[in-house]
């Protein structure tokens, strides 16, 4: 289609322009005028539709926008008798569209009046200029005349196709434009590290933060954390307690190199986390993050994802570990159960036993669980933490609302407003901590 409808044209253009002056330099003329008239409408249209594409594209994200958003979110709208607003918003969103898609059709529309009428035009000035011609020399036949008008009926073809060609490339250079402007963000996260896990430094000491803080957004914003120093021995059972928006997660992720300290150093087995190989520093940790990430296809994928090679039996015992076993072995099809787009088949609770069995079955030095089991009952709460700790030589970070869950711990991080305000063992905090306290007595009556 590139070849017919861009290479093509030209040679239409300058073959028919050539015979055109071979059989009367007059007609010559007016073929020349005529196409030069029709590229001239043709190159107007097309600048004058440049900028309507970006603009159509922009509306047609915003009606979708609002269109998923309602479909995904059609409980809540109901349930706060939201259904009215939510159709004026959507359209106002088709109106925008249709009044900028009619612009530019209206544009478009001027496309083929215009070129049809200078070319029947110039047809009427060919048929003149013959028939003047003919009557005073007669160097044209009728027979050259016609020619002449296939010729210029050729070429408008051939310039109609090129040009609907070029509004086709406009439009999709629009759609480019977004596609690269979106690949041309870099990532603040740079993989610049060569230490691999061979070449690791020994020791007892895990992880070390040094006052260590984040701020998201622009500088001068509250910090999201600041002034964390704290330190992670191997084998250690660590649990991270605090209320919601107290940099729980936050540490998490820059534990993750999710995001980069504005201030502080994290370490890794001694030595600076950045100096680690990305891919390597990752492969050590296994993660259940605090929104559930359950990929379209069947158990047997999901669980895949964090060990490609797993044997079925391997599997299974990641299921029994994380207590997921229960629900799968009811599946008449097992490991090899549908689970639909984001795990809508599966229950709030489901999810997370799944999510945990797929960490449990990576092989990793570090596991961080991070409020990963709050859609559990206490009593699978309790087991599944049990079935966690049998695992020798692994490191644990466990983040959780519940301070049950964290009884246990070999140490306790109390996060408030982004800073770590107290830790140590339960039975310490209950005594030194008044935040941790309270928390502890608000949920005792949920304790066993």
């Amino acid at each position: 289609m590139f070849m017919r409808l861009i290479f093509r044209p030209p040679f239409l253009f300058i073959g028919a322009t050539i015979f055109s002056f071979v059989i009367n330099y007059r007609t010559g003329i007016v073929f020349v005028i005529a196409l030069f008239l029709c590229a001239l409408v043709i190159a107007m249209i097309m600048h004058s539709t440049k900028k309507k594409y970006p603009a159509i594209q922009q509306s047609l994200d915003k009606m979708t926008l609002i269109s998923n958003d309602a479909l995904s979110g059609v409980r809540p709208v109901k349930a706060f008798n939201k259904e009215e607003y939510e159709d004026e918003r959507f359209d106002e969103s088709v109106a925008v569209y249709r009044e900028r898609s009619m612009s530019l059709a209206a544009s478009n529309a001027w496309f083929n009046p215009l070129t049809f009428f200078f070319v029947n035009a110039a047809l009427i000035t060919v048929v003149m200029v013959g028939d003047v011609t003919l009557a005073e020399t007669s160097p044209v036949t009728t027979g050259q005349i016609v020619s002449l008008v296939s010729y210029l009926v050729s070429c408008l073809a051939a310039m109609v196709m090129f040009s609907r060609m070029i509004l086709s490339l406009n439009k999709a250079y629009a759609s480019k434009k977004r596609i690269d402007s979106l690949l041309a963000i870099e990532g603040d996260i740079k993989n610049e590290g060569v230490i691999t896990k061979d070449e690791e430094a020994s020791g007892t000491k895990l992880i070390e933060f040094k006052d260590v803080s984040l701020t998201y957004g622009q500088e001068g914003d509250k910090p999201a954390v600041s002034g964390l120093s704290f330190r992670i021995d191997q084998g250690e059972t660590i649990g991270i307690i605090g209320g919601t928006g107290s940099g729980k997660s936050t540490a998490i992720s820059l534990l993750l190199r999710l995001f980069e300290p504005t201030s502080g150093q994290i370490f890794y087995r001694g030595i600076p986390i950045h100096e680690y190989d990305l891919d390597s520093l990752r492969k050590e940790v296994s993660v259940v993050l605090q929104k559930p990430s359950i990929f379209k296809g069947s158990i047997r994928s999901n669980l895949l994802v964090s060990k490609k090679d797993a044997t079925d039996e391997e599997m299974v015992k990641a299921l029994k570990d994380a207590l997921a076993y229960d629900f799968v072995s009811k599946y008449d099809d097992f490991l090899d159960h549908k689970i639909e787009e984001g795990g809508t088949n599966l229950s709030g609770g489901q999810k997370q036993r799944l999510l945990i069995a797929r960490a449990l079955l990576k092989p990793a030095d570090l596991l961080i669980l991070d409020d990963s089991m709050s859609a559990l009952d206490y009593i699978s709460d309790q087991k599944v933490r049990a079935n966690i700790s049998k695992i020798k030589g692994l490191t644990k970070i466990i983040v959780s609302q519940r301070a049950s869950s964290l009884i246990d711990c070999d140490k306790i991080l109390v996060f408030d407003n982004g800073q770590i305000i107290a830790s140590g063992k339960h039975e310490e905090l209950l005594k030194s901590c008044d935040i941790y306290r309270e928390i502890f007595e608000i949920q005792k009556g949920g304790v066993k």
